[in-house]
């Protein structure tokens, strides 16, 4: 489920790739915001476009989509062979993990209630809360509402369940507990009163019987999960949208920008006993320069990814980038970069790291050795006159197949290129003008070519060919053009001796042809 386990822990058993390396991605078409989730060979996920998808693990092929009536926001949770997954058309679904097909749907008394949050499931339970300001558990047998509980807002928390509790956050500033076999209030927590907002979004993680949960009123506050007694917070410079996660001493946490988010690595206790984390106990920190602050980090073979939403100046759009950190020294160790932002979590499994992005695209990232972009560059002629013309064709391919979309940058030692770069076609394919230099003598010319798309590595690649001295109209040879401003006058005179001619034709014409007329008065005798 989401973060991996029903605690939210975002602690994941598996290596982590050393690089960056592309090992598959998947479009969608359409913005998604639902985290993936990894179970045996299948990666579950949602997105905006109302589908549900499931996709091999290991070739990012699309094995099954299930369509709902709105957008899927929530992240999927697979137990026993069902995923159970909550859509904006107010259903919670019940799909059938291996064929995709619906096995029963729930749907709230509101028809206010879009369930945006990962359900939980438990003991039989699932839970959920939704956007009409309630809480609620699904009999998984029976299909039918065992319990609602009411809040005063919005709930866009996933509930974290530690049985016999369910904890779960609401837009109206209170972390809420609750006996998960009837619903009824066992403690809540409120976040400061005195600010506003302080709505939580996030979900509450535990760990070793602490409860962590981040607010609108920029505190990450540690409780005892099973009293709800405050033991420490730390104060953020913005909002705290993302779930914390923590291992071997430490608290990861990611937040909101004021002007851009960072990453932090905090003590899993407090030094001073003060109850409070300050800055000057900060072990790292990293800006990511993220102003939405939704991706919350995963931890695995002591490393620490977390995704960002990153805002572009120019043009005014976003970008996406998914961290990778060491997690004792908060060194950056990679990062991927995606066409659209990334709100999503990482799902680290087999050695392979998922994430999915605003550019409707799930990435996997590692994996068996990854393919790498292949371009071929083949330059019109080997030997081109000086001041002569020519075209240069580039190929970018991947696994074999055309690659649309790859942004070719080029450069050239001598010459002048016609544009500097430009974006392959749907069949892998671009083409750019040379213009070669005056020469007294031979000249190579070396040509670099950087091709780079997002969510894949970057590649570069040469050629080269000759430019040859030219000092006369008969040394074009090669066949390539030739240059309107060094040779406008020969140009002028092929265009004058094809008027004359023209002109002689008509002239001709008129003045009417004599075979032809002699050959008439000889018809004429005859007759």
């Amino acid at each position: 489920m989401f973060r991996g386990d029903i605690l939210h822990s975002g602690i994941f058993d598996s290596t982590v790739p050393e690089n960056n390396s592309l090992f598959w991605s998947f479009d969608t078409g359409a913005p998604i915001e639902s985290s993936p989730v990894v179970v045996g060979n299948w990666v579950y996920f949602g997105c905006e476009n109302g589908k549900v998808y499931c996709v091999d693990a290991e070739t990012g092929d699309e094995e099954w989509n299930f369509t709902t009536k709105n957008e899927v926001d929530s992240t999927p949770t697979v137990v026993d062979g069902v995923v159970y997954v909550g859509s904006a058309d107010t259903n919670l679904y019940a799909i059938e993990a291996d064929s995709g097909h619906e096995l029963w749907n729930y749907s709230p008394p509101s028809p206010l209630a879009q369930i945006t949050p990962s359900p939980a499931v438990a003991n039989n339970m699932i839970f959920f809360g939704a956007s009409d300001y309630n809480i609620y558990a699904v009999n998984a047998t029976s299909h039918e509402m065992e319990w609602v509980f009411p809040v005063k807002d919005d709930v866009w928390s996933s509930p974290a369940v530690n049985w016999p509790y369910v904890y779960i956050g609401s837009l109206d500033g209170n972390l809420y507990c609750l006996w998960a076999e009837n619903g009824t209030e066992n403690w809540n927590f409120s976040t400061n009163l005195s600010k506003s907002p302080r709505g939580i979004y996030c979900s509450p993680m535990i760990s070793n019987g602490r409860l962590y949960i981040g607010s609108e009123d920029y505190n990450l506050y540690c409780l005892d999960a099973e009293t709800g007694d405050f033991i420490w917070n730390f104060t953020a410079p913005y909002y705290i949208y993302s779930s914390a996660a923590v291992h071997d001493g430490l608290v990861f946490i990611h937040t909101q920008g004021k002007p851009y988010g960072h990453i932090y690595a905090l003590p899993e206790n407090d030094p001073n006993a003060e109850g409070v984390i300050d800055e000057s106990e900060i072990v790292w920190s990293f800006e990511t320069k993220d102003f939405d602050g939704g991706s919350s980090p995963s931890v695995a073979d002591g490393m620490v990814l977390v995704g960002s939403n990153i805002k572009v100046p120019w043009p005014q759009e976003t970008i996406g980038k998914l961290y990778c950190f060491n997690e004792t020294t908060g060194k950056e160790l990679w990062n991927l970069t995606t066409e659209k932002g990334i709100v999503a979590s990482p799902f680290i499994a087999n050695g392979v790291v998922y994430i999915t992005s605003k550019d409707g695209t799930l990435y996997a990232v590692g994996g068996m050795e990854p393919a790498e972009i292949e371009i071929t560059i083949l330059p019109e002629f080997s030997t081109i006159k000086a001041g002569r013309v020519m075209g240069i064709s580039f190929l970018v391919t991947y696994r074999d197949e055309p690659m649309e979309g790859a942004f070719i940058k080029v450069d050239v030692t001598h010459g002048t290129l016609w544009q500097g770069g430009a974006s392959t076609f749907s069949d892998g394919t671009q083409r750019i003008k040379y213009t070669a230099p005056d020469a007294d003598e031979n000249l190579t010319v070396t040509l670099h070519a950087t091709v780079t798309k997002s969510g894949y590595p970057e590649i570069e690649s040469s050629a080269q060919f000759i430019v040859e001295p030219s000092s006369s109209y008969e040394d074009i040879g090669s066949g390539s053009v030739l240059s309107i401003t060094k040779y406008w006058a020969y140009i002028f005179a092929i265009g004058a001796l094809i008027a004359v001619n023209v002109i002689l034709i008509v002239v001709r014409g008129k003045k009417g042809n004599p075979t032809t007329k002699k050959d008439e008065m000889k018809k004429e005798v005859r007759d």
